[in-house]
């Protein structure tokens, strides 16, 4: 068989299949039936991805940081560290939240380390903002027991200052504290 031959049974096997492909009658769709969804990703434990929220603290009193009052002592609403009483580290009570869902972890609260890292753990809303507000209270390296008074009245916004400044927007988005 020649070239042209050869091309010319190629081009009418090409024209007859296109014509059977036009031939063959559509499955038609049954409207009655349900439409049907994608198969989902699950995730058993969580709704929507969280996000994380870290801030780690050097407190710069070394191996001579004392955790005055541990988070545990206060359901990780504060914890106080001081210099162990002794000059010239201040006294500082760090205030991580209060009254709500978004509790956060916290490790390195030990005598002899001043490495501290607290980690809130939130969803964001599509488009949203959201606040993790924390406070920190200096006193002097032998008032600790003044830091964790300020520090409780912080724990629970019942300092008149806590959120003075803040628009009523900005108080809805505070995650960590129950606001007034």
């Amino acid at each position: 068989m020649s070239k042209k031959s050869a091309a010319f049974v190629a081009q009418l096997s090409l024209l007859l299949v296109l014509l059977m492909a036009l031939a063959t009658p559509g499955v038609p769709q049954n409207p009655s039936a349900p439409p049907q969804q994608r198969p989902r990703k699950v995730y058993p434990n969580e709704q929507e991805p969280e996000d994380v929220v870290r801030v780690d603290t050097d407190l710069g009193s070394d191996s001579s940081t004392r955790a005055v009052v541990r988070p545990a002592d206060t359901g990780n609403r504060y914890y106080v560290t001081d210099n162990q009483g002794r000059c010239c580290d201040p006294a500082v009570a760090h205030v991580i939240g209060g009254g709500t869902a978004v509790t956060p972890s916290i490790t390195g609260v030990v005598d002899g380390n001043d490495q501290i890292s607290t980690t809130w753990r939130a969803t964001v809303p599509a488009h949203g903002t959201i606040i993790v507000m924390h406070f920190a209270i200096q006193r002097g390296f032998t008032n600790a027991a003044d830091a964790q008074v300020e520090a409780d009245l912080l724990s629970t916004l019942s300092d008149p200052l806590a959120v003075s400044g803040l628009t009523a927007a900005e108080r809805a988005q505070i995650v960590n504290f129950t606001v007034p």
